[in-house]
C-alpha cells in the first residue's frame, strides 16, 4: 500500500494484507441487496462526489492509480450508466463537494498531484462544465465540508501541505465567490466526522491531532458568531470515523481507529456514538457487527443508517450493516459484491445507495446498488372488539408491534368512516362512532412493506 493511502499514519506491513477482501460475515437475515451498477468511466478512490438537483451523481477527481486526475463523470439512475463530463480545471483528490443552494457544486481544496491546494471550482449541472472560483485562505486536504443553513460553506481542519495538522477554518460565500478566514478549530484535526445539526450549527468530532494522536474531544461551530466551542467529548477516541445525522436529530458516530497501531485487530474499532445536540454529550450505542474505517455512511429513508465497506487491519472488507435508531443496534445487510475502501456513497432520489469506485489493492472503476428490502407485510392482528352502546362507540385494541401502524374504518352501503388511533403502552387503542346502522368494521395494519390483512367485525349499532 502506498503511503498516499495513509492519512495520518503508518499501517504494519506485516498486519495488513495488501488489496485482501474480508468477506461478509454469515447473516441471519438480510435486509437490504447490492447489486451490480455499472462501471465508471475509469478507476478511482479519493473522489468528491455529489447528489444534484435532477437526481443525478456527480463524481470528480480522485486518485486513478498513476496520480490524481481531473476527469469527472455523471450517474443517471433512470439508465444506469456511467457518462463523462466536463474535466476540473486541475487534478484534485480528496476535496470536498458541497451543492450550493443554486445547484451548482462547490469542488475545493484536496490534493493535486504535487502536493495540498487551496483552488476551488465550481460544477454547473446546466452547461457540464468547472470553472475556477475563489482560492481558500489555507491549505486544506483530507477534510470535509458542511453546507450552512445560509448557503455559506465551512472547511474547516484537515492536513496542511505536509503531514501536519491545521486548525484553521474557511467559509465560502457562493455570493461573492471568495474565501474568508473564519474563527479557529479549538484543536487541529484530521479525519474528524462532521455533521450540520437541526439547530444550524456543525458538530465536529474526533480526529487526529498530528501532536498527541487520535482525540475524543469534539467542537461546535456557530456560524452566527463565526465561533467554535467545547463540547461532548466522544466516549472514546476516533479518527475516520461516519457520521450521519438522524432522524431525530443526533448524531451516529460509528467506526474508525483509536490511534493505536500497536493494537494491531483493536486499533479499528467497533465501537458508536451518539450526539444529543439538546444535551450537548455522547453516549454509547451498541457496537458495529464488524470493526472498519474508510467506510460509506447513508441515512435511509426509513431512517435506518447503512454503513457499507470500508477496511480494517485484515484488509478491505465487503460487508455492510444497518444501524437502526429505534432499537440502538447494528444488524448484518446484504454484503458488497467487490470489498472497498475510500469508496464515495449516494442517496439516490429513489431511496437507493449508489457505492462507486475506491480501493481494493488497486482503485475499482465499478459500482455497485443498495436497495433496501421492506419488511414482510403484517399478518391478520388479533383484536380485541368492544362497543360502548350507550355512545355507539366502537373500539379496536391490538398488541403493538414496532414499525405497525393500524387504520380502523366502518362501512355501511357507500358510506365509509374512519377512526382515530392512540397508542397506550403496549397496546394500540383505535376507536370510532360511525352512527346508527348495521356496520362493517375493519382494522388494518400496515408497515414498510404495505397493508396487512384485515380484521373485521360487523356491528349493530
Amino acid at each position: 500500500m502506498s503511503l498516499s493511502r495513509v492519512a495520518s499514519r503508518v499501517i504494519p506491513v506485516l498486519v495488513v494484507l495488501a488489496g485482501a477482501t474480508v468477506a461478509p460475515a454469515a447473516q441471519a437475515s438480510v435486509f437490504g441487496v447490492f447489486t451490480t451498477a455499472g462501471e465508471l468511466t475509469t478507476v478511482r478512490y479519493g473522489a468528491a462526489a455529489a447528489v444534484l438537483r435532477n437526481g443525478k451523481v456527480l463524481i470528480a477527481g480522485g486518485q486513478d492509480g498513476s496520480g490524481a486526475t481531473a476527469s469527472a463523470e455523471l450517474y443517471d439512475p433512470a439508465t444506469g450508466s456511467f457518462t463523462s463530463t466536463g474535466d476540473l480545471t486541475s487534478p484534485r483528490e480528496w476535496g470536498t463537494a458541497s451543492v450550493l443552494p443554486s445547484g451548482k457544486v462547490l469542488i475545493a481544496g484536496g490534493e493535486d498531484g504535487s502536493g495540498a491546494t487551496a483552488s476551488a471550482e465550481l460544477y454547473d449541472p446546466v452547461l457540464g462544465v468547472f470553472t475556477a472560483t475563489g482560492d481558500l485562505k489555507a491549505l486544506h486536504k483530507r477534510v470535509s465540508s458542511a453546507v450552512l443553513r445560509n448557503g455559506k460553506v465551512l472547511i474547516a481542519g484537515g492536513q496542511d501541505g505536509g503531514w501536519g495538522v491545521t486548525a484553521s477554518a474557511d467559509l465560502y460565500d457562493p455570493a461573492k465567490g471568495s474565501f474568508t478566514a473564519t474563527g479557529s478549530l479549538a484543536t487541529p484535526r484530521n479525519g474528524a466526522a462532521v455533521s450540520v445539526l437541526p439547530n444550524g450549527k456543525v458538530l465536529i468530532a474526533g480526529g487526529w491531532n498530528g501532536s498527541s494522536g487520535v482525540v475524543a474531544s469534539a467542537e461546535i461551530y456557530d456560524p452566527a458568531t463565526g465561533s467554535f466551542t467545547a463540547t461532548g467529548p466522544l466516549t472514546s477516541p476516533h479518527e475516520w470515523a461516519t457520521a450521519s445525522v438522524l432522524p431525530n436529530g443526533k448524531v451516529l458516530i460509528a467506526g474508525g481507529w483509536n490511534g493505536d497501531d500497536s493494537a494491531e485487530l483493536s486499533g479499528i474499532v467497533a465501537s458508536a456514538d451518539l450526539y444529543d445536540p439538546a444535551t450537548g454529550s455522547f453516549t454509547s450505542t451498541g457496537d458495529l457487527t464488524s470493526p472498519r474505517e474508510w467506510g460509506t455512511a447513508s441515512v435511509l429513508p426509513n431512517g435506518k443508517v447503512l454503513i457499507a465497506g470500508g477496511r480494517n487491519y485484515l484488509g478491505v472488507v465487503a460487508s455492510a450493516e444497518l444501524y437502526d435508531p429505534a432499537r440502538h443496534s447494528f444488524t448484518p445487510t446484504g454484503g458488497l459484491a467487490v470489498g472497498r475502501d475510500d469508496a464515495t456513497a449516494a442517496l439516490l432520489p429513489n431511496g437507493k445507495v449508489l457505492i462507486a469506485g475506491g480501493w481494493n489493492g488497486d482503485p475499482l472503476a465499478s459500482a455497485e446498488l443498495y436497495t433496501p428490502t421492506p419488511p414482510a407485510k403484517p399478518g391478520k392482528p388479533t383484536v380485541k372488539w368492544a362497543l360502548n352502546k350507550k355512545k355507539r362507540l366502537v373500539t379496536a385494541t391490538v398488541d403493538s408491534v414496532r414499525g405497525v401502524s393500524y387504520k380502523l374504518t366502518a362501512s355501511l352501503g357507500r358510506k365509509t368512516k374512519t377512526g382515530k388511533c392512540k397508542t397506550r403502552r403496549s397496546k394500540n387503542v383505535c376507536g370510532l362512532a360511525p352512527g346508527k346502522g348495521k356496520w362493517l368494521f375493519s382494522l388494518t395494519p400496515h408497515n414498510a412493506g404495505g397493508n396487512g390483512r384485515a380484521n373485521v367485525k360487523a356491528m349493530k349499532l
